[in-house]
């Protein structure tokens, strides 16, 4: 209403301007020379006289942008009107993030241009071209689509503009009509800067209606290319989008129902994070930003990249097909064999030995290998009870100690050369102290017994193919990817498969410690028929509330049930004996251990409130910190350096009042209170880069890796058919160490 106000006022303001003018211009008897218009009206009219002699580009760009909006509207709401999971599998899964922002918000393509992708598209479409180095299935993202489009694009002949003969020109009455539409235009947006006669003209208006039915005429000889155009456009950014979510945005795990319902949904949530990239991607100036874009969808763990840079070695090598197998073979310094020759190849493939110079032939054995185990759990050397390291074919027939060779010396001495320019030869099929240093260095990143000769696990783990780890460290890229943490600096970090925990304090590791997790034994559930690990430390995070010093331990009931009320039938001091209370509370019976030297939580214990009442705490089980494979714990953390974490934490707190060891001493319980809450974060990443770069693979003690890996997960879940055992245990790593007849700690 507003603008037809405007405009009708300036008709009238110019019909009596042009009326004065033209009487003035015809002369009567008695009348003065004509005056000027006035001056709004005459600076609107020069400047439209002006810009009309160059306003066929300008029309003939209007049709193309027309042509372009239109075939993007057209595409957005065809691809709306579909299924869901069509458009998943084959089209734009993210229409409504695009209807938002190039149809409501008028977003113009920034990934293209008239011959197809620009700097800022091919930089993403590169981007996510990388998706597989990552352990992203490339399939989720249509690149093959999108490289075919490019194609077509290119194939088009250019667009011919209008001829001379066929370019639009304003008639005089358009261009009276045009006048009136820049001023009221000017008076409107306050003034005559910029385009403002391109700006009126494509917009149209009374009188001006030839020139929208020209842009709309003229815009049909774009459609080929601007449907195409389209297309590229936003599947692009739907590839984009798509890499986003894979990568980042639809990990939740960290958001409660509240965070969600908040934030207006699941849905809601990750289609905001979309637009949120979306933009990132608009605003960037070219292939440097847009990598840092990308970068930034990276989980923020520094672990991640170290991991995604070790990936990429192992690709290499896999590419280079892989290594050697081996044969068992003695360490002892001097053995030969060509065992070891093929041992040394076999450890500098994967860098852990440096090559030996001169580059000798290694001789590969004739013997048959066994099929590799993939499974890291089964480590009999690794949890001999005895703490002896098996031994399995050390010494094959072939070897033959190196001090037993006599060298041919010839007596005549004619050739001697002074012992100092003599440069020693290594021979390759002895083993010598590098040899020793790089199994000793390989056992450490692998969790065996780094000392004497090695077991038949180790052997094993030696044979697990390149392509077997390559595919065990995209599978942990992907756990990273489902990380519950979120660019927090300051956290506590337990990684069940490490058996370690790690403290950081504004990104930096502050602390690295043992620790001890949930056992491994697993058990038919009878009402499921799927197996279950009762006693698994499940992954999880929760705030640090506060630490409990000498604390006392309410026995869970399964464990009163199991162990404890079958001892204390047979003995009725049973309890008393052995440190233990029962309570009469309203909701039953408990048994409460007392505080003291041997209460199973030790001297702390550190609380993150949790629906499966997880925590970390002290233990006066200690012979347990030194096997390599630490599941032992009924579920709760135990802790190799409590005392050292209580200390950690007070100061932490602020709390320099509070005088760790004495309180510990005095044998009271005493419960501290953290004001700054760090985060616990539970998780389970089998394979770990350590600060040498060395990839660390662990044992996938609840066999959550080799779940995934199955072609059939509900398959291997399934023991329907098994149900007669009650209870069965996973090979070897929840073996207790000698003397120690059972273990009731959490």
């Amino acid at each position: 209403m507003k603008r037809v106000d405007i405009l009708g006022r300036w008709q009238k303001r110019l019909a009596v301007a042009s009326c004065a003018w033209v009487l003035a211009s015809c002369g009567t008897e008695g009348s003065e020379a004509p005056g000027p218009l006035p001056a709004p009206v005459e600076a609107v009219r020069q400047l439209v006289e002006s810009r009309v002699g160059e306003l066929a580009p300008v029309l003939e760009e209007a049709a193309r942008e027309k042509a372009l909006r239109g075939a993007v509207e057209a595409l957005v709401a065809n691809e709306a009107a579909r299924p869901f999971a069509a458009r998943v599998q084959s089209g734009l899964r993210y229409s409504t993030v695009y209807q938002r922002e190039y149809v409501d918000g008028e977003r113009w393509p920034f990934l293209t241009e008239e011959g197809g992708l620009n700097e800022v598209g091919l930089a993403v479409l590169e981007e996510v071209r990388k998706a597989p180095l990552h352990g992203i299935d490339p399939t989720l993202f249509g690149v093959e689509r999108i490289e075919k489009l490019q194609a077509r694009i290119a194939a088009l002949s250019p667009d011919e503009p209008a001829g001379e003969e066929s370019a639009f020109k304003l008639q005089p009455q358009e261009v009276e009509s045009l006048v009136v539409a820049v001023s009221a235009f000017a008076e409107t947006h306050g003034g005559l800067e910029g385009p403002v006669v391109e700006r009126t003209l494509i917009r149209g208006g009374t009188g001006l209606e030839r020139v929208q039915e020209y842009v709309r005429e003229r815009g049909r000889a774009f459609a080929e290319r601007s449907a195409l155009r389209a297309e590229l456009e936003l599947y692009v950014a739907d590839a984009a989008l798509r890499y986003a979510r894979e990568m980042r945005h639809a990990n939740l795990n960290r958001l409660g129902w509240r965070e969600l319902r908040d934030a207006g949904g699941s849905t809601e949530l990750i289609l905001g994070r979309m637009q949120h990239t979306l933009e990132a991607l608009n605003k960037a100036g070219g292939a440097d930003d847009v990598q840092e874009v990308f970068r930034g969808l990276e989980p923020d763990h520094p672990q991640y990249r170290a991991l995604f840079e070790a990936t990429q070695r192992y690709r290499e090598w896999v590419a280079e097909g892989g290594w050697p197998e081996v044969r068992p073979v003695s360490l002892r310094e001097g053995t030969r064999s060509p065992r070891v020759g093929v041992l040394r190849e076999r450890l500098r493939r994967e860098g852990y030995l440096s090559p030996v110079e001169p580059d000798e032939e290694v001789v590969e054995p004739g013997d048959e290998v066994e099929e590799a185990s993939a499974e890291l759990v089964a480590r009999a050397d690794v949890l001999d009870p005895d703490g002896e390291v098996a031994r399995s074919d050390a010494a094959g027939a072939d070897e033959v100690p190196a001090e037993e060779v006599v060298p041919e010396v010839d007596a005549a001495g004619a050739d001697e050369v002074p012992a100092e320019e003599v440069v020693p030869e290594v021979d390759p099929d002895v083993v010598d102290a590098a040899l020793i240093e790089a199994m000793r260095l390989y056992r450490q990143t692998h969790q065996f017994q780094e000392r004497g000769e090695p077991g038949a696990g180790v052997w094993r783990s030696l044979n697990v193919s390149a392509e077997r780890r390559l595919a065990q460290m995209e599978l942990t890229l992907g756990r990273w990817r489902e990380s519950h943490m979120d660019g927090d600096e300051d956290f506590v970090f337990v990684n069940i498969p490490d058996f370690h925990a790690e403290v950081f304090v504004e990104g930096e590791r502050q602390m690295r410690f043992r620790v001890v997790v949930g056992n491994n034994k697993r058990v038919c559930d009878r009402d499921t028929g799927r197996w279950v690990y009762p006693n698994a430390t499940p992954v999880q995070w929760a705030p640090m509330e506060h630490m409990i010093l000498n604390p006392s331990w309410y026995v869970p009931p399964r464990l009163v049930r199991e162990s404890l009320a079958p001892k204390a039938a047979n003995n009725p001091n049973y309890y008393e004996e052995n440190g233990y209370e029962v309570l009469q509370l309203g909701s039953g019976e408990a048994v409460r251990q007392k505080p003291g030297p041997d209460n199973a939580l030790g001297v702390a214990k550190f609380i993150f409130p949790n629906e499966q009442n997880i925590y970390l705490h002290d233990t006066p089980q200690k012979h347990y910190f030194d096997y390599p494979v630490r599941g032992f714990s009924s579920g709760c953390v135990r802790v190799h350096q409590p005392v050292e974490l209580a200390r950690f934490l007070a100061e932490y707190q602020g709390r320099e009042e509070l005088n760790i060891d004495e309180l510990i001493d005095s044998g009271r319980t005493r419960k501290i209170d953290f004001e700054r809450q760090l985060p616990v974060f539970i998780e389970y990443y089998t394979v770990w880069i350590d600060e040498a770069g060395h990839a660390n693979f662990l044992a996938d003690i609840y066999r959550d890796d080799a779940r995934r890996s199955s072609e059939d997960p509900e398959a291997f879940d399934d023991c329907s058919a098994r149900l007669a055992p009650k209870e069965v245990d996973v090979e070897g790593s929840d073996e207790q160490p000698a003397g120690v007849s059972s273990d009731l700690g959490p």
